[in-house]
């Protein structure tokens, strides 16, 4: 955020900051002289915009205690991440206004080598963290093997901000990216505050990593969850094939060799996210076609992209052939669904 005049002038506001003149939007100030009481103009507010509330649901996770956090503890732990995770929160433009605890659970070393083997297997990370948005790799990340006989004490942490966009953003990737980015600092800061208070209770961490509640791996259960089949349902062949067939068939097979299920996407999660290149759209558009002698196409889900929280309305229209000449018109257009739904908001698609 610039200072002064200059660019939108409309956007120019007065406050004792750019987060506070972003927030309050209560004196402008287009020709960047007009404030007073000390307050600064602040351009590129976004104040014509509609101040939005951001949400990131966490998992954090603190490898090295057995124990859940007394109350003098939780104080000094969701004070310690406020105070670093507002400070990158305000470089975006945010202004975090909340962080509360939840439920706190200890988990073992077998069910965190589970984890961890299922995270790896995801592309989280191995020696190094690896976020969802393209290309981004933390190599600073306070993690590494587990030591024997270690325990981890997983937090629920909801964090809350204001914001007005554009651009458009995800909380959950700067909160994560702050905290896992920032591990030993965090570490060392809840030790410090900690030891100043008479707390012992963070000497006993190790490391600390946080990921959205929406991408963290479910628990392993402690049986299966079913029967298993009770037998092979055909008799198998004695061996394969030695060699190949010596040409191609002749004719097509009758189905396609791709996947039955199959996904047409306009932009992804990652689109949507910090510094993507899909923020917004009108409506969705596309052709599916099958073979000649194919089967039906059946449409068995769809999800859209809004940046509203709140009930939204929602069309589905088909017609025979292609869009390309019937765009911008109802004419020959068939509406063959319609209805309301509760958007997801920011970053995440919306299923009809």
């Amino acid at each position: 955020a610039g200072q002064g005049g200059g660019g939108d002038v409309n956007n120019n506001y007065c406050g004792a900051s750019w987060i506070a003149a972003m927030l309050t939007c209560n004196e402008p100030c287009p020709r960047g002289t007009e404030c007073r009481n000390g307050e600064t103009c602040y351009a590129a507010t976004n104040c014509d915009k509609p101040l939005l509330e951001l949400v990131s649901d966490m998992l954090v996770t603190l490898n090295g205690p057995d124990k859940p956090m007394a109350a003098q503890d939780g104080d000094i732990f969701s004070g310690t991440l406020m105070d670093i995770l507002k400070e990158v929160a305000e470089q975006e433009g945010i202004a975090l206004d909340g962080l509360d605890l939840g439920d706190q659970e200890i988990q073992g070393r077998r069910q965190l080598e589970q984890r961890r083997l299922e995270r790896f297997s995801m592309g989280f990370y191995d020696d190094h963290y690896l976020f969802s948005r393209p290309a981004m790799t933390i190599s600073n990340i306070t993690q590494r093997k587990l030591p024997s006989g270690s325990s981890a004490l997983d937090v629920s942490v909801v964090i809350t901000g204001d914001y007005r966009p554009p651009p458009y953003i995800d909380l959950n990737v700067i909160a994560e990216d702050s905290i896992n980015r920032q591990g030993e600092k965090v570490v060392s800061s809840l030790r410090e505050r900690g030891s100043r208070s008479g707390r012992d209770f963070f000497d006993r961490v190790d490391s600390i990593e946080a990921v959205a509640k929406e991408k963290a791996t479910a628990r392993p259960t402690r049986a299966p969850t079913g029967k298993p089949s009770p037998g092979p349902t055909g008799t198998p062949t004695f061996e394969p094939s030695l060699e190949p067939s010596s040409s191609p068939s002749d004719l097509p097979s009758s189905q396609p060799s791709r996947a039955h299920l199959q996904s047409i996407m306009t932009g992804s999660r990652e689109d949507l996210a910090i510094g993507g290149s899909t923020t917004t759209s009108y409506g969705y558009v596309f052709n599916m076609r099958t073979t000649p002698a194919g089967p039906v196409v059946v449409l068995n889900g769809l999800d859209f992209y809004t940046e509203s929280t709140d009930i939204v309305e929602f069309e589905l229209w088909s017609r025979l052939g292609s869009f390309k000449d019937a765009k911008g018109n109802y004419e020959g257009w068939d509406l063959i669904a319609s209805g309301t739904v509760e958007g997801r908001g920011f970053g995440r698609y919306t299923a009809i």
